[in-house]
């Protein structure tokens, strides 16, 4: 097959929406000619490229004013010419920026060669409780928004011609949290899943610099769970009977979450030290799960998280609230601890537990980790994906 994966990251960025991507690209160019189209200020890094000498790499500047895409014309006829070139059996959109999205569906709706990885529900993101349908929620949220604010803008804008875009393309659901939202608001649309992955661990430093009782990592805006550390961390501490060595590590992307980080920095607990890292590469990442012992993450904005992910493959054993995506992705996994949402008090009586008890639950969630399938066997049923959504375009034709 020939296919052309677009981007919106550089392979070297580290980021989430190209991870599953990176993994899979020396398995994928094998038996099928690969393309990359890099839409983002800066193309990829020229040892990118070497590294992947196989895979032709394109770029093109995209341009933004909040949600829109000012240049979206500019790039669809981009996407066209090399498709003309190259007559591509699939385009791959790998993130919902809309504007693309709908425009692309609509260029390529004759022949139903694109499609389009969904990582949460357009204009809804991940709610914890549904609603009757897709417009009833966008009218609910959008009575809770600044009328003046981009996102009101956008989302009165385009949030009634979701259906309409899903039905002109092909969709896949990134995770099975996605597939869920598909499933209550998006009936009729026919879509594919993705299924989760556990990649294999790498040797990490054995002298580690930091080590932790209890670590949070994530891209720290509003919705990740920094806003409930402070009512946790006042929980533990009125349980503790030593000092406990709090980590907290991730960039700072809004204004509400470091409000929210400087008052738990501010905090005076005698029985806590609390330490923030910041942003912190790969090889940091993984030095840090492998040498601290128990992960807290009460997000409620995530369909799976990867850092989570990457937390219990590498030993630890997590606290979670009871959200959709925690249930769907993790009900199973025995080093998963999941907490009625805002319990505060439950959730740091369960991660006391879980301190004391690390060892042996982290030795029960091994089993769990080695059942995964192997990144093999996870790349060659993405490529089962394509290739059945090639057929089935080929049939339409």
């Amino acid at each position: 097959m020939k296919l052309l994966f677009i981007a919106f990251e550089n392979i070297e960025s580290g980021s989430s929406q190209l991870e599953r991507l990176e993994y899979q690209l020396t398995t994928l160019s094998k038996n099928n000619k690969i393309s990359i189209l890099c839409l983002n200020q800066y193309d990829n890094a020229y040892a990118v490229k070497q590294k992947y000498h196989q895979i032709t790499f394109y770029h093109h500047r995209i341009e933004y004013n909040g949600w829109n895409v000012l240049n979206t014309e500019e790039i669809i006829k981009y996407v066209k010419n090399i498709d003309e070139q190259n007559n591509f059996d699939l385009i791959i959109q790998m993130m919902e920026v809309w504007d693309l999205l709908r425009e692309l569906s609509l260029s390529f709706y004759k022949t139903r060669k694109f499609v389009a990885i969904i990582h949460a529900m357009p204009f809804l993101g991940t709610p914890i409780k549904l609603k009757k349908d897709i417009n009833i929620h966008c009218k609910e949220i959008l009575k809770k928004l600044d009328k003046k604010s981009m996102k009101y803008e956008y989302i009165i804008n385009h949030y009634k011609e979701v259906a309409e875009v899903f039905n002109k393309m092909n969709v896949i659901a990134a995770n099975n949290t996605v597939a869920y939202y598909f499933q209550h608001y998006l009936k009729n649309i026919e879509f594919w899943t993705f299924e989760s992955f556990y990649p294999q661990k790498k040797e990490t430093s054995k002298t580690a610099t930091n080590s932790f009782d209890f670590l949070y990592m994530a891209r720290i805006e509003e919705g990740k769970g920094l806003e409930y550390l402070e009512d946790i961390f006042l929980h533990l501490s009125q349980k503790a009977e030593r000092k406990l060595r709090i980590g907290i590590a991730g960039r700072i992307d809004d204004h509400y979450s470091k409000e929210n980080m400087e008052k738990i920095l501010a905090l005076h607990l005698n029985n806590m030290e609390i330490s923030y890292l910041g942003w912190v590469d790969k090889a940091k990442q993984q030095e840090l799960f492998s040498s601290s012992k128990i992960f807290l993450y009460p997000s409620i904005y995530d369909t799976y998280s990867i850092v989570l992910r990457d937390a219990i493959n590498f030993g630890m054993v997590a606290v979670t609230w009871k959200v959709p995506f925690t249930l769907i992705n993790y009900r199973d996994c025995p080093s998963v601890k999941i907490i009625p949402y805002k319990d505060f008090r439950k959730f740091a009586e369960i991660a006391m537990c879980c301190l004391e008890d690390k060892e042996r639950i982290a030795l029960s969630a091994k089993e769990y980790i080695y059942r995964q399938p192997t990144e093999e066997d996870i790349c060659n049923k993405d490529i089962a994906i394509y290739e059945s959504i090639v057929k089935k375009n080929v049939y339409n034709k």
